[in-house]
């Protein structure tokens, strides 16, 4: 909800501002990446150079178990990467504690979220 907020408040001052679900979101760039490899880059692109990410339920995957296969970790690290390296504002959102963001996202990643960013743990249970 807060993210969601967040968005509508960006979007009103005209600044580009992104929503992803990272389940559909990881799932389309995979898909693109093997048969549209054009559409693939463009979208990568746009998620490296949009002002403010927001990426929900990041540490999840479409895979078996739901831990992020290595080239979806490999996505995430390039995108991630270079909003690091361009000082763009990126929202993750998770349930998973810091080491299981760690263990399921890699370190490289994790450390790029950390570095100059805020991490705002919310434990209350859940209402859904």
């Amino acid at each position: 909800l807060l993210s969601l907020i967040i968005y509508q408040e960006l979007a009103k001052k005209f600044i580009s501002v992104r929503y992803e679900s990272s389940l559909d979101w990881i799932s389309s760039l995979i898909q693109q990446k093997y048969h549209a490899p054009t559409t693939f880059y463009n979208h990568v692109k746009l998620y490296e150079s949009v002002s403010f990410l927001i990426i929900d339920e990041i540490t999840e995957s479409i895979s078996k178990d739901g831990v992020p296969t290595e080239l979806e970790r490999q996505m995430l690290f390039q995108i991630i990467n270079k909003r690091y390296e361009n000082s763009l504002c990126t929202l993750v959102i998770t349930n998973r504690d810091i080491n299981a963001v760690q263990k399921r996202l890699g370190q490289p990643t994790a450390d790029r979220l950390s570095e100059n960013g805020i991490t705002l743990i919310f434990n209350w249970h859940s209402y859904r």
